[in-house]
């Protein structure tokens, strides 16, 4: 089976050969189930435009600048141009089978996400969500990450599948910050607009890593706010930060090497509750130990597949905190978190199979 994979989210960072890189949306949800076919035996493109000849047949761009063509099936994400829909039809009587991908509840962003201005119908009537939503009603199925985003799919279209993010655990290692007694909590990305899921650690983990001698490390930070420990709280401490700037796909798990203790905090919003359990994947393919927000997605994470430590309050956050004070209980859930990971998620083991049977039924 030929299979082109079409992603307009890219990064602005470059890989070895001076290409453009993945964004993390694209990585996991595009590059990742891209590899599992392509293990697979199928012939499979990632590219970052699409083209559509006189036939109707999608045409794909990959960033060498290279155009292929000869797909049986178009998987398409985050593309919301007026023409979609027209274009999606198109294909389909041509015989290509279209799938749209979606990792993010789009109609759920908040009005202080930049996204949400940024397809919105007034400001960009090109480009906006109701296209998006036309284009998903238009395509043979749905593919999405979470059973939240399932739910409101299927209000569009009737052929959705949950396929769950995976994880290479061949691009991870383990970090060699849990051989240090000292605890180092972490967080992993782009503060943007999430301050509203950082501060709801304000007033627990500063005086918390205060009194144990503990530090703090953001992966990921821009220009603009070096680092995310303000809107942690942690301005209002002595307690040291450090922190790296945003890094290519590629060189990602470089941040999970600098801490022991990795932190997933997130309000209580409908956006967040579509999110999926992949920042978890990251942090136990490190072999690290994580608390998280109690999301569905973490909640199924914890409770269904054992990885991971919920926090619904502030007190519940203290205590799992407080459980991670010592070298050797960090290393052993962190233990624990990979070899979970490795059994369910990872693109090698059984959690390729989903995916390989969905495609299979696009044959």
């Amino acid at each position: 089976m030929n299979v082109m994979f079409m992603s307009t989210d890219w990064s602005v960072f470059a890989d070895e050969k001076g290409l453009i890189t993945p964004g993390g949306s694209n990585h996991y949800r595009m590059a990742l189930p891209a590899r599992m076919l392509e293990a697979a035996g199928h012939r499979v493109l990632l590219g970052h435009k699409l083209w559509q000849d006189r036939s109707g047949e999608f045409i794909l761009e990959t960033p060498d600048g290279e155009r292929h063509g000869g797909f049986d099936v178009v998987v398409i994400q985050r593309w919301m141009d007026v023409s979609a829909p027209a274009c999606i039809a198109r294909a389909r009587a041509h015989g290509q089978r279209v799938v749209y991908d979606i990792d993010d509840w789009w109609d759920g962003i908040a009005t202080s996400n930049g996204a949400f201005w940024g397809t919105h119908p007034k400001i960009n009537p090109g480009s906006n969500r109701n296209h998006l939503r036309k284009a998903l009603a238009a395509v043979d199925a749905v593919t999405v990450s979470t059973e939240f985003l399932a739910e409101r799919m299927r209000r569009l279209n009737p052929n959705v599948a949950v396929l769950r993010n995976t994880i290479d655990l061949r691009d991870w290692t383990r970090s060699p910050a849990l051989d240090r007694d000292q605890v180092i909590a972490g967080w992993v990305g782009h503060v943007g607009t999430r301050s509203s899921d950082l501060e709801i650690l304000k007033g627990i983990l500063g005086p918390w890593l205060d009194s144990v001698g503990g530090s703090f490390f953001h992966g990921g930070a821009n220009s603009e706010e070096h680092s995310a420990g303000p809107r942690f709280g942690l301005d209002k401490t002595e307690v040291p930060s450090s922190w790296m700037p945003m890094q290519p796909i590629h060189l990602y798990p470089r941040f999970f090497r600098r801490f022991n203790l990795g932190l997933v905090p997130l309000s209580t919003i409908p956006f967040n509750e579509a999110k999926s359990e992949v920042k978890g994947l990251e942090y136990s393919a490190a072999r690290l130990p994580f608390i998280a927000s109690a999301t569905p997605s973490y909640e199924y994470l914890s409770n269904e597949i054992g990885a991971g430590v919920l926090a619904r309050k502030g007190k519940h956050w203290l205590n799992a905190l407080e459980r991670f004070r010592e070298p050797e209980a960090r290393r052993e859930a962190g233990e624990h978190n990979r070899a979970l990971v490795e059994q369910h998620y990872d693109v090698s083991g059984p959690a390729r199979l989903p995916y390989l049977e969905f495609y299979g039924t696009l044959r």
